[in-house]
């Protein structure tokens, strides 16, 4: 490997060769923001950690500062539909937590714990606290039945251990919503096979005086739409995004208050999600459209829709307290951070941010937009001040797929892209069809198709890349998680585009998926794919699993142990196969781990191999050290 140091103080070298200030373990020093809650007076935020094993703190801001308030042995996070989120809800300086250990609900109040209800049968999530303080509502999901069962339950403050189911009869329930005067309640709710932005409906009812709810009427969504958000206005009108027009505009129960070809809604993969809240009379919301976020500023009796002017262009979840907007967002040049807005001034400040001080703007890849029909992506080029570009040579190439599939990719920072991009990589974040944040017709486009337009794209993309001269199409390299993992197997497996493949907890046989995987999503596969068995022909045909003597590439496997979603048997399967086959391949096994990964050694663990592998099967020298990985059929 030729290195030569030129007068400026920096190296030529390889693409791909380059050491990074971002090491693996700095990866996990970056936390993880998760929820954001209001008591109207301050804020809570749920913080992830992965070098506490994962751990999900809570904590409180105030008046510009940031104290953490959750004892050190309990962990909030929700496992509902496995994914969780909605784990805590404040009121008067109280918070209830989602206990990690036993799902149930806890009282934090001071630096006292007290377990609300304790039913080792039951997680909750989504909780909402009644302003008399009486009651709390929360999406329960019993799992001591043959069958899971999710309903709307009610849980007695006043009295331990009491719960009611106050709504049963849909398969799924979400964001239970209590209007300001304490009289009405707002919730969605969905059936099988339909996922939540396929079809769910707007239910509103009255709330009786012992918290339970009558008169229980749909007024929104459905058939063919899905309701998304809702909140709840200060004169306690009900405020709800609904996709019928092939957008997730803003209506009231009045009618249409906001449409402009822009996503105020978002999948519910997770609970915990707000994206519309009040601050004084006028609504905030985020909008979506082709993976960018923007805030926007809505007058209800004008129906006046006003941009705020800020550098962000991700904005995850918002809260309102004391006439400020606080969301954890970010840009290109700012990772997910929390910051306070002040509306009325357009103007904001960070208050809580993991941007690394060792990744200034001479690391910092940029993104450009990419665009393919109705796909479209990020690439991010090769940046390191301390190397330069070397001449005559494209640089390797890691193409990326979301999972979902009905996610997408944004352009923030995100350290896991410039881990490969500071280390002389070009990286390429795939928006294929079917994915978020372009409207429902593009969403919809996945529907039966999922499995051939999403590699199709990935394909393109990347072939693109190369025939403009702006990667190496020889050194190409594909990966994603759970449905990315399945785009990426059906990549190697019906295509000849990518030189080796790294797919974490991915799906290699769809009949498997179908008949092996949790409650929420049984019936997905009868959208993306077709109803099973009668389109056993089609499972077949698009499961790498029954095709994998067409895989010739080099495939890393890498699994979590207790994965749920996608049980560990999927990447297993596809190993043996390869194994026998002679193909080469790693596989390693997370203990500890679900569906995706937590704990700080597991992500060490994670970059620390797919760099050695890219590496080893581009044949790249590095003076940087990284850990061995055996990969089978090669060493």
């Amino acid at each position: 490997m030729e290195r030569v140091t030129t007068g400026i103080d920096m190296t030529t070298a390889p693409y791909g060769s380059w050491s990074s200030p971002l090491t693996p373990e700095k990866l996990i020093e970056s936390n993880k923001f998760q929820q954001l809650c209001s008591d109207r007076q301050s804020v809570y935020l749920i913080e992830g950690r992965p070098k506490d094993g994962g751990r999900c703190t809570i904590l409180h801001v105030e008046n510009g500062s940031m104290k953490e308030i959750l004892p050190g042995e309990f962990s909030a996070r929700s496992r509902v539909h496995e994914y969780g989120g909605g784990a805590c809800a404040a009121k008067n300086g109280k918070v209830y937590f989602v206990s990690a250990e036993d799902q149930n609900i806890h009282l934090l109040s001071g630096n006292e714990v007290t377990p609300i209800v304790t039913d080792p049968g039951i997680r909750f999530a989504d909780l909402a606290i009644h302003h008399s303080e009486k009651w709390i509502y929360a999406i329960q999901e019993e799992h001591t039945r043959e069958k899971v069962v999710n309903t709307l339950a009610l849980i007695h403050l006043d009295t331990p251990n009491e719960t009611q189911v106050v709504h049963s009869g849909y398969d799924f329930y979400a964001k239970p919503r209590i209007s300001p005067d304490g009289k009405r309640i707002a919730f969605l709710a969905w059936n099988l096979p339909f996922m939540p932005w396929d079809e769910a409906e707007c239910l509103v009812g009255a709330i009786k005086e012992d918290g339970t709810i009558e008169n229980v009427t749909s007024i929104a969504g459905g058939k063919d739409s899905a309701v998304n958000q809702i909140a709840f206005g200060p004169d306690n009108t009900l405020y709800y995004t609904l996709d019928s027009s092939g957008w997730w505009d803003i209506y009231t129960e009045r009618g249409l208050l906001v449409a402009q070809e822009t996503d105020f809604g978002y999948p519910d993969w997770v609970f915990g999600i707000h994206r519309m809240a009040f601050c004084g009379d006028k609504l905030v919301a985020i909008g979506t459209k082709q993976g960018v976020d923007s805030l926007y500023v809505i007058d209800p009796k004008t129906k006046s829709v006003t941009p705020v002017s800020l550098p962000f262009t991700s904005y995850i979840t918002l809260s309102t307290a004391n006439w400020k907007v606080y969301a954890v967002a970010a840009s290109p040049k700012q990772t997910h951070s929390l910051v306070e807005i002040d509306i009325t001034r357009g103007t904001c400040s960070t208050l809580h941010s993991f941007a690394p001080e060792f990744l200034n703007e001479g690391c910092i890849s940029e993104p450009e937009i990419i665009s393919l029909g109705e796909a479209y992506g990020f690439y991010y080029p090769p940046q390191n001040r301390s190397y330069s570009k070397p001449e005559n040579e494209k640089p390797p190439l890691i193409v990326s797929i979301h999972g979902g599939p009905t996610g997408h990719r944004d352009n923030a920072l995100k350290l896991d892209t410039q881990f490969w991009t500071t280390r002389g990589f070009g990286f390429l974040d795939v928006n294929h069809r079917g994915s978020t944040g372009n409207g429902r017709a593009c969403r919809n486009a996945l529907r039966g198709n999922w499995g051939v337009i999403d590699k199709e794209d990935a394909c393109s993309m990347a072939e693109m890349l190369a025939s403009k001269g702006v990667v190496d199409g020889t050194r190409m390299v594909i990966t994603g998680g759970s449905a990315g993992g399945f785009t990426v197997l059906n990549s190697l497996t019906f295509s000849r585009v990518f030189a080796g493949g790294i797919s974490l907890y991915g799906i290699s046989d769809l009949e498997l998926l179908a008949t092996d995987t949790h409650k929420f999503e049984s019936k997905m596969l009868e959208q993306l794919v077709g109803p099973y068995p009668k389109l056993k022909d089609v499972y077949i045909e698009r499961s790498a699993i029954h095709h994998a003597q067409e895989i010739k590439a080099p495939l890393l496997l890498l699994q979590g142990l207790e994965d749920k979603v996608v049980p560990p048997n999927q990447s297993e399967a596809i190993y043996s196969k390869l194994l026998e086959g002679g193909i080469p391949v790693a596989y390693i096994l997370f203990e500890g781990e679900g569906h995706g990964f937590r704990k700080g050694p597991s992500i060490v663990r994670t970059h620390t191999a797919m760099l050695s592998f890219i590496r080893r099967i581009f044949g790249i020298e590095s003076e940087e050290h990284t850990d061995a990985l055996r990969i089978d059929n090669l060493d």
